[in-house]
């Protein structure tokens, strides 16, 4: 049922407002921190991955206060770990305990569920609108931490580069 009222959401939201100009304005607008908590609440999400614990032997309902949202949308912008786990998890004590919490939560969620559940958001969306109004491409984006066609496709544009320099000869 989470997954069904996320999608009538977003698609009455995108009725109401301009759509977005940037992929980090899908971004801003498809994964807020109320949404990312609801998504990571889902069954098939691990419930060691819904959240950080403070410490590793920590109860998983004794969660820290951490801006999901805000963490998903600087790992699309390319922000590196190490300055994602100072701005996000400056609350953990020990440094090592928080690259390894990072590490897992990385992996389990902003790898594999987040895109994976997004992936059904954007083709629910565009089907309940009748467009493909919301980019395909972003839970690819999501996955890989980038929010430019660029950054997602190198070869392609290096490919083009090649080919540009080649006819000029």
């Amino acid at each position: 049922m989470v997954v069904e009222d996320e999608v009538t959401s977003l698609a009455d939201g995108l009725a109401a407002i301009p759509v977005p100009g940037s992929y980090g304005d899908w971004f801003r607008m498809l994964l807020p921190h109320a949404r990312v908590e609801k998504l990571l609440g889902l069954a098939e999400n691990p419930p060691g991955l819904r959240g950080f614990k403070p410490y590793r032997s920590a109860a998983l309902a004794n969660l820290i206060d951490v801006d999901l949202g805000q963490l998903v949308l600087d790992w699309v912008a390319g922000i590196e770990l190490d300055e994602i786990a100072e701005n996000h998890l400056d609350a953990f004590a020990d440094p090592d305990y928080r690259a390894d919490a990072l590490s897992e939560f990385t992996a389990g969620v902003l790898e594999h569920h987040l895109p994976w559940v997004t992936s059904t958001l954007v083709r629910w969306v565009n089907g309940r609108v009748g467009a493909a109004v919301v980019p395909a491409r972003l839970p690819a984006m999501l996955r890989f931490g980038v929010d430019s066609e660029t950054a997602l496709h190198p070869d392609e544009q290096w490919d083009q580069k090649q080919t540009t320099c080649a006819s000029s000869l």
